[in-house]
């Protein structure tokens, strides 16, 4: 153990070899080699899993429609009402500002539109700030400052 090999290796040494101190430490060298080779394998391994790109795991479909839960049905519920709510603000948000919202990527006036609208302003005023405003915050405290 003076040294350096684990308790574990030297009591196992000292077993299988009583009277060879030369015999002993070969074998605990050898064994603390293998011992730190399957560790470094075991490292490597596991890095790569965790470099790997998560996969989704399939989803299982109910056979019938009473193998729903209630839970499930309730949140696919509040999920459409949600859809359909996102829907028409989008509807009034492209009346506003006379355009669809940006797919590439670049929010544009749209996102502008879009948050105030889900914060609860009206569209009269939120059209009135997004004319003033380009930030959300600059159109928040023009609006306040307006009441």
């Amino acid at each position: 153990m003076e040294m350096g090999f684990s308790q574990d290796i030297a009591q196992e040494a000292a077993k299988r070899f009583p009277s060879g101190t030369e015999d002993a430490m070969e074998w605990a060298l050898e064994e603390s080699t293998r011992k730190a080779k399957e560790s470094a394998q075991a490292l490597g391994l596991l890095t790569r899993r965790l470099a790997e790109p998560k996969r989704p795991r399939p989803l299982m479909r109910a056979e019938t429609a009473a193998e729903v839960s209630p839970q499930v049905e309730a949140a696919s519920a509040a999920a459409g009402r949600a859809l359909e709510s996102k829907l028409a603000k989008l509807a009034v948000l492209s009346e506003l500002t006379g355009r669809r919202p940006a797919s590439d990527g670049y929010p544009g006036d749209t996102e502008l539109v879009a948050q105030l609208l889900g914060l609860g302003f009206s569209s009269d005023r939120v059209r009135a700030a997004t004319e003033r405003c380009s930030t959300v915050e600059a159109a928040v405290a023009w609006l306040t400052d307006c009441q």
